[in-house]
């Protein structure tokens, strides 16, 4: 799958610092689904990367893999 902005669009992008995401997942669902937006955002100011290993996707963001860590906590009651 490859989309393209037009020219104009691209153009709104000129300038801005490009932000680095990256999206980790151990299971294959969500791996494709990171590759999916990750392919949705060639041509902007995202450079995303999907990553099965998260010590990669650390390297990679030039961060200590131990700050990339998953807390999925519940919402505190209202």
């Amino acid at each position: 799958m490859f989309l393209s902005l037009p020219g104009s669009e691209c153009e709104q992008f000129a300038g801005v610092t490009p932000v680095k995401s990256a999206l980790f997942s151990e299971d294959w669902v969500g791996f494709g689904i990171a590759r999916l937006y990750e392919s949705l955002m060639k041509e902007t100011p995202i450079d995303a990367r999907a990553f099965r290993d998260r010590a990669k996707a650390a390297v990679w963001l030039g961060v200590p893999a131990e700050i990339l860590k998953l807390e999925d906590r519940p919402a505190p009651p209202r």
